[in-house]
């Protein structure tokens, strides 16, 4: 057994809108699974282990209306139709940086019954990085702010990576830190031992995801 990134980095590089993405989206849609919810242990990447589970929240079942890379409007508009309210036209989101809703994530999911909304980003490879606004005091982190603090809709930033990651994982610590219990990680890890445990099959890939679930030393 190995970890994720002998699947993506070795058998399906420079993939990640071509294939991660629509592959982890066509399983939330189809499997709507229960996946653990990690954190970042360390104060810098220099020995293992560097994650655990997230000692509140540690599992969210993925379901609800789920959206793929969807413009800010759309998720503004449903987002705003299933809290009844109107984020559209709400100008508290006008701070300093510019319109903090003007975010383009990987994907969105808007939990059943006004339980949430979960804002997620795709990191499948050991050299991905975070993008301008999406580290520690970026639009990302205002808009789960502002929906968890002055809309009081719960919301959660979380991030997919591999458990080898280290290029961001720096900036994933302090996210950890900067928004508490309203940041999580997803390893691709426990997504692909998810995927093999629902017998989940995608097209593009023939390899087995039992094979890429090793988190080996580096989990707590």
């Amino acid at each position: 057994m190995q970890d994720a990134t002998y699947l993506t980095d070795e058998k399906y590089p420079g993939q990640e809108a071509g294939l991660w993405t629509p592959c982890i989206y066509d399983f939330f849609c189809r499997c709507k699974p229960t996946l653990t919810v990690s954190t970042c242990i360390l104060p810098e990447p220099n020995s293992a282990p560097y994650y655990t589970s997230r000692k509140q929240l540690p599992s969210l079942k993925i379901e609800g209306d789920m959206y793929i890379e969807p413009g800010p409007h759309q998720f503004l508009y449903k987002i705003s139709e299933m809290f009844n309210t109107n984020l559209m036209n709400d100008q508290s989101r006008i701070t300093e940086i510019g319109d903090i809703a003007g975010i383009n994530p990987d994907i969105v999911v808007i939990l059943p019954k006004q339980q949430g909304v979960l804002i997620i980003e795709n990191k499948p490879y050991y050299s991905s990085t975070f993008d301008g606004n999406q580290g520690p005091d970026g639009a990302y982190f205002r808009f789960v702010q502002w929906l968890n603090d002055e809309k009081h809709i719960h919301c959660e930033y979380l991030v997919i990576m591999p458990i080898s990651w280290k290029n961001g994982y720096s900036e994933a610590l302090q996210l950890c830190k900067n928004l508490g219990n309203s940041f999580g990680v997803l390893l691709l890890e426990d997504i692909f031992a998810a995927m093999s445990n629902d017998h989940f099959r995608y097209e593009t890939v023939k390899e087995n995801w039992g094979d890429f679930s090793d988190k080996g030393g580096d989990y707590a």
